[in-house]
């Protein structure tokens, strides 16, 4: 999902009012999914609207009934436990609270530059390499200097500015 389309889904349920209460109904958050969002001046559809809510709603039940570890790590694999997220959201919900948390967000477009460089193999699978990925992305940061954090932000950016058609090219090129 692009994510814009997600932000736009983030403000409706926002505005909605539904994310400050404990535990919205499944039924609630898919008529919100489902109504068409304005994603720069064009009204798109939301995907899986009917599979999203019911992982939200249960999700957001979770969250009000315990209280998460507080450690990035251990914050991780907690909310991998809650249904529909994987390593990758985990890692994005885990960043977003705490910007100095050693976690990388590999999504499609810092995989594929990270396969360009030949630092992950052409061949990965996702989420079972996650964790081998996300350790040979940090300790490449470290090489570099680089917070994980600025570092897959900015292969993030980068790589989603090209079109399709030229990080097909590049990653078939043998260095």
């Amino acid at each position: 999902m692009p994510a814009e389309v997600g932000l736009a889904a983030f403000v409706r349920l926002r505005d909605a009012g539904v994310l400050s209460r404990p535990a919205p109904s499944p039924e609630e958050l898919e008529h919100l999914l489902r109504l068409p969002l304005n994603v720069n001046g064009r009204l798109v559809k939301y995907r899986f609207p009917v599979v999203k809510a019911r992982f939200l709603s249960v999700a957001m039940r979770n969250l009000s009934d315990e209280t998460p570890p507080s450690a990035p790590i251990a914050l991780r694999n907690w909310l991998q436990t809650l249904p529909g997220i994987g390593p990758k959201t985990a890692s994005w919900i885990v960043r977003n609270r705490d910007a100095t948390a050693r976690v990388a967000i590999l999504d499609v477009h810092v995989v594929r530059a990270c396969q360009i460089l030949g630092l992950f193999p052409r061949r990965v699978r996702l989420p079972k390499d996650y964790e081998l990925l996300e350790s040979e992305f940090i300790w490449f940061a470290d090489l570099l200097g680089l917070p994980p954090g600025d570092l897959d932000a900015s292969m993030w950016y980068e790589m989603r500015a090209l079109r399709k058609g030229v990080w097909n090219c590049l990653a078939t090129l043998r260095w």
